[in-house]
């Protein structure tokens, strides 16, 4: 596992190679030095909010905060510290069991990601987050596609897509569920400190990133196409649910609801949704 695996967030744990030999930290053992050199650069380079910062400042301080330290562990502190002084909000660290724990193999099931047939025909799928490895996210797609399935299994004049409980992890997975029902496009995108633009799509229901597959492949579309959407949200709903949010905004014939029960579809052809609760 690379040195600097633990950095998450805003913040993207990639590319270790520091900038430059720091003058500071000569008390410090080479190892926890090293580390802390490659998260501070890590930062440097991925934070969102970099040419807003004062890295000068921030190494000094961060390798003040770590005097003496002599082996990884004991610069966490200095790196959380670091991560706060970057404003995004979102950024964290990761310790190595933090790690193993949030992005191991996850053989429990995923009770929160259902669906159903509401009232009046109208499809439900209930989106939680997700994180973990490469086989946890397939099961979650897996388990998702299925219930979408389910939930049209009648044909579905509109959909309920709720994301209340929904506290992010990886997007893509997400976007692979709920696809059909999004519709082909451009949904959304990331823009990066320096303008950069990095487009997501959903091509048969699958999702896209800069036209390359995130993975999973095609999706059994839904039975009606652009369908009447109503998107739940409430205080849990943060990250990568909100990224779903986005890739919603926009679409035809799409309601959001953060308050109350009661969602209202209404459907613009012929063939009406009624009131549902949900």
């Amino acid at each position: 596992m690379s040195a600097c695996a633990g950095l998450v967030g805003g913040v993207a744990a990639t590319g270790c190679t520091s900038r430059s030999q720091d003058s500071s930290g000569n008390d410090m053992a080479p190892k926890a030095r090293t580390y802390l050199s490659k998260a501070l650069s890590i930062m440097e380079e991925h934070s969102l909010l970099r040419h807003q910062v004062d890295w000068a400042d921030v190494r000094s301080k961060a390798f003040a905060q770590a005097r003496g330290a002599q082996k990884p562990a004991d610069t966490y502190g200095a790196i959380g510290s670091a991560l706060q002084t970057l404003g995004d909000g979102h950024s964290t660290f990761w310790e190595p069991e933090q790690v193993k724990e949030n992005l191991g193999s996850s053989a429990a099931p995923l009770d929160g990601l259902q669906g159903r047939s509401l009232r009046s025909g109208i499809g439900y799928i209930s989106l939680p987050g997700v994180q973990g490895s490469q086989e946890t996210y397939d099961k979650y797609v897996g388990q998702g596609r299925d219930a979408v399935a389910q939930a049209d299994g009648s044909g579905a004049c509109g959909w309920v897509v709720d994301l209340r409980s929904n506290a992010g992890g990886s997007m893509w997975p997400m976007l692979a569920v709920v696809g059909p029902i999004l519709g082909d496009g451009k949904v959304g995108m990331f823009v990066d400190a320096d303008g950069k633009k990095s487009v997501w799509s959903i091509k048969n229901g699958a999702p896209y990133a800069d036209g390359k597959s995130a993975g999973w492949g095609d999706s059994r579309p839904v039975t009606r196409s652009t369908p009447p959407v109503a998107v739940l949200t409430g205080n849990r709903t943060r990250s990568a649910g909100e990224a779903v949010v986005v890739a919603f905004r926009g679409r035809p014939h799409t309601r959001f609801s953060a308050n109350g029960p009661m969602v209202f579809l209404r459907e613009t052809s012929r063939t009406a949704c009624p009131t549902v609760p949900c």
